[in-house]
């Protein structure tokens, strides 16, 4: 899962640098500045798979035989 979150990380990451060509190209074509957007980011979600599975291994782990 951990592998997947990075992929998509990376694929948005392409994505956001083809939306800021875009823009740039763009704007002085219809005479609009930049529009200023949030970066969309896995890593919040990244981290709670962390967090989901040090509580896993904390709560569970006593019971490995």
């Amino acid at each position: 899962m951990r592998d997947l979150l990075r992929q998509s990380n990376a694929k948005l990451l392409e994505i956001e640098q083809m939306v800021l060509g875009v823009q740039t190209g763009a704007s002085p074509r219809i005479s609009a500045g930049a529009v200023a957007t949030d970066a969309f980011a896995l890593d919040t979600y990244l981290a709670e798979l962390e967090r989901a599975e040090a509580a896993y291994k904390n709560h569970f782990g006593a019971l490995r035989c």
